[in-house]
């Protein structure tokens, strides 16, 4: 069950007190409407009641479908490293971490790709190692555009695909290959056993795994 509190934040424009309901806990399991507004970005959306501006409400809080098996810990501020760690660990068993996905996820684009890519049926280790592939065959080839980030996304038609760009802007698509997944699985499969996962699955984990392997081969 989805819990929250409602407080009271200034707002941006006119100083007017603002009534939020700022979620701990949202629980997706029973098909929440909760899920589809945070899909959307309308979760985030404040409006004020007396000018009229419009702004979002960023703060952390944990996203659960139980029934899926995931949970995800989103938090606004990266600088929590250490405490969103503890507060997972104290929070589920390592019997309860052995049968769910567990994840902290920093960035609202971020959090959107991992619910989206669990519900697709799809391990988040090997996206980010397909991404990784991805962009190193894109640089290859185009080496002068500046790729900073790679997303993982379904489009309203059902489309899998990668959008890549800088931090401005979208700089290209590439069509999400099923086979390519698989044969990623396949690949990687050893050396996923040996070095697992955690809570922090992303680009950067998905370099450092790379940069792990080639230690070995040296």
């Amino acid at each position: 069950m989805s819990q929250y509190d409602v407080k009271q934040v200034a707002c941006h424009q006119c100083q007017a007190p603002i009534d939020v309901k700022v979620y701990g806990t949202i629980d997706v399991t029973d098909q929440s409407p909760e899920r589809e507004a945070i899909l959307s970005g309308e979760f985030f959306k404040v409006k004020c009641p007396e000018c009229g501006y419009e702004g979002m409400a960023d703060y952390g809080f944990l996203y659960q479908d139980l029934q899926k098996g995931l949970v995800l810990f989103y938090e606004p501020d990266p600088s929590f490293f250490e405490e969103d760690v503890q507060v997972l660990k104290d929070t589920f068993t390592p019997e309860q971490m052995a049968v769910t996905t567990i994840r902290i996820v920093h960035g609202l684009p971020n959090l959107w790709e991992k619910i989206q890519i669990h519900e697709a049926g799809l391990d988040d280790r090997i996206v980010e190692l397909q991404k990784y592939l991805v962009f190193a065959g894109f640089h290859q080839q185009m080496p002068d555009q500046p790729i900073k980030h790679i997303l993982y996304q379904v489009a309203k038609e059902g489309k899998a695909q990668f959008l890549l760009g800088d931090d401005r802007e979208l700089v290209a698509t590439v069509a999400f290959d099923q086979g390519q997944y698989d044969l990623t699985k396949a690949s990687f499969a050893q050396e996923l056993a040996r070095y697992g996962g955690g809570f922090f699955i992303n680009q950067q984990w998905a370099e450092w795994l790379m940069a792990q392997l080639e230690q070995d081969q040296d």
